[in-house]
């Protein structure tokens, strides 16, 4: 499903240039859930990966397992990065970052909440990948669904 929907946006980030990778760093990873909203789930994080990365950026998604065993999913850019005052709101319907440089409206994050928490998995967002042309970090959303 990681490859399926990378792949489906692949044209999007060669718009702009973005190097969007796939890095898989396990056999298997089964997760009981709805696939149609696992699909969203990714597509929006990795569309607003895209949108939030500059030109000639880095985009990677990486399944793992982390050391409970529990499924990995993280979206790390270097794009503009999300204030650490900010990484709570942004969940909420509607809310955008001052100065955005995306063209949604502000739900994007909230559906993807919604599905991580329907399908009882943990979100967090943290620095992502440094990119001198920014003050920021970067952006990595991660979700850990539990085994």
């Amino acid at each position: 499903l990681v490859t399926e929907v990378t792949s489906q946006l692949v044209s999007l980030a060669r718009q702009k240039k973005i190097d969007l990778g796939v890095e898989i760093t396990l056999n298997e990873a089964n997760i009981l859930g709805d696939e149609l909203m696992l699909r969203e789930m990714l597509s929006n994080l990795i569309e607003n990966a895209i949108a939030y990365t500059p030109n000639q950026g880095i985009v990677t998604v990486t399944l793992s397992k982390d050391m409970a065993q529990n499924v990995k999913l993280s979206v790390t850019d270097n794009g503009i990065g999300i204030p650490v005052s900010e990484r709570t709101r942004v969940f909420e319907r509607f809310h955008r970052l001052n100065d955005s440089a995306g063209d949604g409206c502000g739900l994007g994050l909230a559906i993807v909440q919604q599905i991580v928490e329907a399908h009882g998995a943990d979100i967090e967002i943290s620095d992502g990948i440094p990119n001198p042309s920014f003050p920021s970090k970067g952006t990595s959303v991660s979700i850990t669904f539990k085994s």
